[in-house]
């Protein structure tokens, strides 16, 4: 454990934290995301104590029907619409302590824009379905290429 009187945070430093579909779907024999809620308010208090003051949460993606069974995309589409209808309660618990400032990213509405429409992302149409390929590595995680998308679309997002 690191001792908090050695660490140093400058006030306008930013904490972006992005729990992922690895995260959400750890504990799916749970059928709340109880544990996973509490962990991140963990994290987060801890980050408080450390000095952070500015937080941005960023959401789950959506994953396509093609990738999985249509049980476990079931699953999974729920859980993740439970954690991302959850962050705001996070975002307020942040939010009610003093000096803080917190924002959402949707990763999710990002992947959205970018399965509704791939060629303005400059992936191919077929891509979104495709278990590797411009957009997917292997099903689960995105390539480099999204990455950039999702990197260029949080700078816009912060500079608002």
């Amino acid at each position: 454990m690191v001792d908090d009187d050695l660490v140093r945070v400058d006030e306008s430093a930013m904490l972006v934290l992005w729990i992922g579909i690895n995260d959400v779907a750890m504990h799916l024999q749970n059928p709340t995301l109880d544990i996973e809620m509490y962990m991140l308010e963990e994290i987060l208090d801890r980050m408080y104590v450390l000095g952070l003051r500015n937080l941005v949460l960023i959401d789950v993606p959506p994953r396509r029907p093609s990738m999985s069974s249509a049980s476990f995309m079931e699953t999974i589409s729920s859980r993740i619409s439970q954690w991302n209808d959850l962050l705001p309660s996070r975002v307020q618990h942040w939010l009610s302590k003093p000096n803080t400032t917190s924002k959402i990213f949707s990763a999710h509405d990002v992947f959205t824009e970018i399965f509704d429409d791939p060629t303005k992302y400059r992936f191919k149409h077929e891509d979104p379905d495709k278990s590797s390929g411009g957009i997917w590595v292997d099903g689960l995680h995105p390539t480099s290429q999204v990455h950039k998308v999702l990197a260029d679309e949080l700078e816009k997002f912060l500079s608002v």
